[in-house]
């Protein structure tokens, strides 16, 4: 069993308990009567009848089985029961690896969880495929069964969705004592006398054959539904591993595509990069030739301006030479 929060006065340690005198009885002396074998929380106490809440499911199966032999009215002892929780939803369909805590964990977003618990075979301790989940009121497991009774609620490691209701109720500890059967209910059973076997050849005989007839036909139904559903769910699970098999194959291929794809538009980049770099070069080089083009203009007329300024000077003495 998971549990979530405080572990303390949860549902499960709820006790119903009847046969009060509805008078001279306050919530005080329940109190004191229910807190001799543990910590008690909520108390309720209606005309003939009460709750109380335990601290821990342990500490109210000692009251339960306590508090049945104590007398305070003159029609016997108390009646005691566990308290029905309307808070809890069956969940079916559970998976082989799905355990207390992750059927916690699946269900705590939709509202507060007190507890989850996995059926389990007692001998193989393995899961019957189903289980409990107990919330802590009963507004919000009606809405949870109500949303998942039209939506598909996948737990995981499994292919299908689990299907939830409303948690039937029932008691296996006490039962039904002889003091609750209905009067009419009683004096019809002594008019049919005590128990018996029927004797062969007589209408009770017959119609006791026809009644296990019918409970054989029953069987054979419920074994070729049974049948009918483990075929069509093999069937079922085969059409998914088979859809699933053609997803994995077309997500692959347009993985492949993808990396194609993502391969050629870095190829494309490379050769982009590289005509670029080229184009960069060229325009490098052609940018020097044109600056030492330049260099060799600015040279030339350098020397032509040293040449021109050389014989402007021989003219220049020429002529000194001449006056002189």
């Amino acid at each position: 069993m998971a549990t979530q929060g405080n572990v303390k006065f949860q549902k499960r340690a709820k006790i119903f308990l009847a046969n009060f005198p509805q008078e001279d009885f306050g919530e005080l002396q329940l109190r004191q009567l229910c807190e001799q074998f543990g910590e008690v929380g909520e108390v309720f106490l209606g005309k003939g009848f009460a709750f109380a809440t335990y601290d821990y499911r342990c500490n109210a199966e000692v009251a339960k089985m306590q508090l049945a032999k104590v007398s305070l009215t003159p029609h016997g002892p108390l009646d005691v029961r566990w308290a029905a929780s309307h808070a809890c939803i069956e969940v079916h369909n559970l998976g082989p690896s799905i355990s207390n805590e992750v059927l916690l964990e699946a269900f705590m977003p939709f509202g507060e969880v007190e507890r989850a618990v996995v059926v389990v075979d007692a001998q193989k301790r393995e899961s019957k495929g189903y289980g409990y989940v107990d919330f802590v009121s009963h507004h919000v497991a009606s809405k949870v069964a109500a949303r998942l009774s039209k939506e598909h609620f996948v737990l995981p490691g499994a292919i299908w969705p689990v299907r939830v209701q409303m948690a039937c109720q029932s008691d296996d500890d006490v039962g039904l004592p002889e003091a609750r059967v209905k009067e009419f209910e009683r004096k019809k059973r002594e008019g049919q006398g005590p128990p018996h076997m029927a004797k062969a050849g007589t209408p009770e005989s017959v119609y006791a054959e026809k009644w296990m007839g019918l409970e054989k036909q029953k069987k054979a139904k419920i074994e070729e539904v049974e049948q009918w559903y483990t075929k069509q769910k093999s069937e079922l699970m085969k059409l998914h591993s088979t859809a699933m098999d053609q997803e994995k194959k077309k997500a692959a291929f347009v993985q492949q595509q993808q990396a194609a794809r993502e391969q050629q538009q870095q190829v494309q980049a490379v050769r982009q990069q590289q005509q670029e770099m080229q184009r960069n070069l060229a325009m490098q080089m052609q940018e020097q030739a044109m600056q030492e083009q330049r260099a060799m203009q600015m040279e030339r007329m350098e020397q032509m301006q040293q040449e021109q300024s050389m014989n402007m000077q021989q003219e220049q003495m020429a002529m000194q030479r001449m006056r002189s």
